[in-house]
């Protein structure tokens, strides 16, 4: 069985965030193979670094403990859906 884990890195003071969650969340609600894990890089600076987070909303998608998704910027669901293959 693989692990697999979406990371949505934002923090309170972006203004598409709030957006982003919401499709995280819908995503989330409907995919419980998953692991999800919302992220604020400004207290999360390792893996902020680790992922190369230059700016949010981003969206880091693992499986197995390897990158294999990354998204930035404001996405719709079908985009953050076909970043993880489904």
């Amino acid at each position: 069985m693989k692990n697999k884990e979406l990371f949505l890195f934002t923090t309170d003071y972006c203004s598409v965030c709030p957006q982003m969650h919401e499709v995280f969340d819908e995503i989330a609600s409907e995919h419980k193979d998953i692991h999800y894990y919302p992220i604020d890089p400004t207290t999360n600076t390792d893996l902020a670094k680790r992922f190369k987070v230059r700016s949010v909303p981003t969206l880091v998608y693992l499986v197995n403990g390897v990158q294999v998704g990354y998204l930035n910027g404001l996405q719709s669901k079908d985009a953050v859906l076909e970043m993880m293959g489904r």
